[in-house]
């Protein structure tokens, strides 16, 4: 893989949300880089749309996502169930869909999930699911909200990566150590410590706890049936299976993609001059394109379902 031919030039000018402390963009350009996340992962799982091993999609009435970011995954969902209402949440509305190409059963809203409740009534969900939002560390009070939108016996979901590695010395690579050592000197994952050493930006090894750990405002548990699986997704064209070759192909785009996005961050924060992010930039490129590490990410899956005994 030709890093000049292959991989996009980064993005100069962004658009960021205001009034927040997300530090990702939230333009055309980030959304078709989660476009194709989504398109990856898909991919990866034979083109399910859920990560939980459910028999109940098809009775799915009432659907939410939060951190919608693209839509692609509302849209698909709305798609493959047509009589079921879907909904999206997120700080922006998707950037890269006509009102044409929305279906008539999906709605997305603009909701700050930290600062404004959830718009809708209670115990009206059958499924809520959020994946990939590691800036959203604490969860205590959003699980509750999620508790009070899910009908009893309804499914939460969540999905987060964690740092990538090679698959061939299982270790971390230095480039990809170096970015995420930017990442958690922003105020973008925040999360406990007292310094770089004890921080880490991924929630993948929480987010089933979190879910067994969820309680309501009288203490009572929120979620039963709690369980979680991980696997691996490769970056780069080192598989030679066909189809883990594309996937890896596409989530090399994501990688640099999601570099590209924390750019104007890392050099206002004085993290990183111009310079030094080009360089950086070109030693990921690089650890990306050797097939000899055979870079993968890890995710973990966790889910549960909303306990019956407390919902009123």
């Amino acid at each position: 893989m030709n890093a000049n031919n292959n991989l996009p030039a980064p993005k100069t000018q962004r658009v960021f949300q205001e009034n927040t402390n997300y530090s990702l963009p939230t333009d055309a350009d980030e959304h078709e880089r989660l476009r194709l996340q989504h398109n990856a992962l898909k991919i990866f799982m034979d083109g399910k749309n859920y990560v939980i091993p459910t028999e109940d999609e098809g009775n799915f009435q009432h659907i939410l996502d939060l951190c919608s970011g693209s839509g692609q995954w509302v849209i698909d969902v709305a798609e493959s169930l047509p009589n079921a209402e879907v909904h999206g949440v997120d700080l922006a509305l998707p950037q890269i869909f006509g009102n044409s190409e929305i279906p008539s059963n999906a709605q997305f809203h603009r909701v700050d999930l930290l600062n404004q409740p959830l718009p809708f009534a209670d115990r009206y969900f059958d499924i809520v699911q959020m994946r990939i939002v590691p800036s959203i560390p604490n969860r205590i009070d959003l699980l509750k909200e999620i508790g009070r939108v899910l009908r009893p016996g309804g499914y939460v979901t969540f999905l987060e990566p964690g740092p990538s590695f090679s698959g061939t010395k299982g270790t971390r690579t230095a480039a990809l150590i170096q970015v995420d050592h930017f990442i958690i000197r922003s105020p973008h994952t925040p999360s406990p410590g007292t310094g770089d050493n004890d921080r880490i930006w991924s929630l993948a090894p929480k987010i089933a706890s979190m879910l067994r750990e969820a309680v309501d405002d009288r203490g009572n548990a929120l979620f039963y049936d709690v369980s979680s699986s991980e696997f691996l997704v490769p970056i780069g064209g080192w598989p030679d299976e066909e189809k883990l070759k594309s996937v890896g192909l596409m989530m090399a785009e994501v990688q640099m993609g999601l570099i590209d996005a924390f750019r104007p961050m890392f050099i206002k924060l004085q993290l990183l001059t111009h310079d030094e992010f080009s360089s950086l930039r070109a030693r990921v490129i690089a650890e990306i394109e050797d097939p000899t590490l055979k870079l993968q990410i890890p995710f973990v899956a966790a889910w549960g379902r909303k306990v019956i005994e407390n919902s009123g």
